[in-house]
């Protein structure tokens, strides 16, 4: 005998409508972290620690973590979208990542069609 799987709860929200899922996932309680990054955001209070990657304990994410979202890799020190409201700014950076992060600006300027 086949078995049909219902579909999750997640699978039921996302196939609504548009005005109906914004209203929906208005009374879904957001996760903790993700409310305390959403009132620090509002409050202008967040912003990011520059952390020595030899201060860093070894895990499986490290490498991909430094190789991925280091400003001179990104070629910003902004995270999110620039026409979100919701941006993560960089404001301390170390002076080698400031230093490659200038390096690749001017780089960029200089390959430039124009």
């Amino acid at each position: 005998m086949y078995l049909q799987q219902m579909p999750s709860f997640i699978e039921n929200v996302r196939s609504l409508p548009v005005g109906v899922l914004g209203n929906v996932l208005t009374f879904i309680p957001r996760n903790d972290t993700a409310q305390l990054l959403v009132d620090a955001n509002n409050n202008d209070t967040l912003s990011l620690l520059y952390l020595r990657k030899k201060n860093v304990i070894d895990g499986p994410y490290k490498t991909e973590l430094y190789s991925t979202l280091n400003p001179s890799i990104t070629c910003s020190n902004v995270y999110g979208d620039n026409d979100s409201s919701f941006l993560i700014i960089r404001r301390r950076i170390s002076i080698g990542d400031n230093l490659r992060l200038r390096h690749r600006f001017r780089f960029a300027i200089l390959l430039r069609p124009t």
